[in-house]
């Protein structure tokens, strides 16, 4: 006996959002969707071996034009079930905006984390300061931060007597916290500062990375860099083994300035440094 999957219409067989497409007033605007790229073909796997039931927040009224639109689509026949406004038990549910839940500290880390971002100015008395200190090298000698910031990884001794407090530039560069409420989350350097241009490094804890707070910190990183300290220019470096780092920095605006290519080896393999660029006005 075949297994039950149920699927969403919206953003995952239909394009666009329900906000997007759907009104109170005129119910479902259909003929403003297309098939999700993939979705035909993924629908006729499935459905050999699953039975697929479509499960839908439409309004019923708005069933016949749900049916019209899959049969033009050629897309009904891959389902036995079509429910409107109804969840039914199955095996797995597949839903663009389904949150996969393993426990509440993760969740609470998942929904919250990145909705209280604050940037604190990082001073060298800091390091009196035990409790942040530690967190801090969690942060920066963590071994894949490392490897993208290039830096080194060393002891926890180190870290704050011979780096934080002896070594970093106090007197020319500018480093920054990044706090999620009262949790440290994030450290951003402004390094190699000379004539009001100025490099941008950025590290986050390891708990924290790939949920959207990478690119918020930048933005209040370049806010600081150019409407408080006044830079006209801001640097970076990106290995091409981090591409999606680089999409995030397009993303934000930053400008392919050049490559060096060949420029570090990992794991034998060589990779190029891209060095990219932004001003206030881009």
């Amino acid at each position: 006996m075949k297994k039950t999957l149920v699927l969403d219409l919206d953003g995952v067989i239909a394009t666009g959002t329900t906000e997007e497409v759907y009104s109170d007033e005129a119910g479902w605007a259909f003929e403003k969707c297309e098939v999700m790229e993939g979705a035909k073909e993924g629908l006729e796997r499935l459905s050999k071996e699953y039975n697929l039931i479509l499960s839908t927040a439409r309004r019923k009224t708005d069933i016949d034009k749900t049916m019209k639109w899959l049969k033009e689509k050629g897309l009904i026949d891959f389902f036995t079930e079509i429910r409107i406004d109804e969840k039914p038990l199955a095996e797995l549910y597949i839903d663009d905006k389904a949150y996969r839940f393993t426990t509440w500290d993760k969740f609470n880390k998942d929904f919250w984390g990145g909705k209280n971002l604050r940037l604190v100015r990082a001073k060298k008395e800091d390091y009196k300061n035990e409790e942040l200190m530690k967190r801090l090298y969690d942060i920066v000698c963590d071994e894949r931060n490392a490897q993208l910031a290039d830096t080194i990884v060393s002891s926890y001794e180190e870290t704050v007597n011979v780096w934080y407090k002896t070594i970093f530039p106090w007197d020319n560069d500018y480093a920054w916290f990044l706090f999620d409420g009262d949790i440290l989350v994030g450290w951003l350097e402004c390094w190699g500062v000379r004539d009001n241009t100025g490099w941008l490094l950025i590290m986050l804890h390891r708990d924290y990375q790939g949920k959207g707070i990478g690119g918020k910190a930048i933005e209040m990183f370049e806010k600081e860099c150019f409407e408080v300290i006044g830079l006209r220019k801001l640097f970076l470096g990106v290995y091409s083994f981090n591409p999606n780092a680089r999409r995030l920095y397009e993303r934000l605006g930053w400008k392919l300035e050049g490559v060096i290519s060949e420029a570090r080896e990992v794991d034998g393999k060589l990779w190029d440094r891209i060095i990219m660029s932004k001003k206030p006005s881009q």
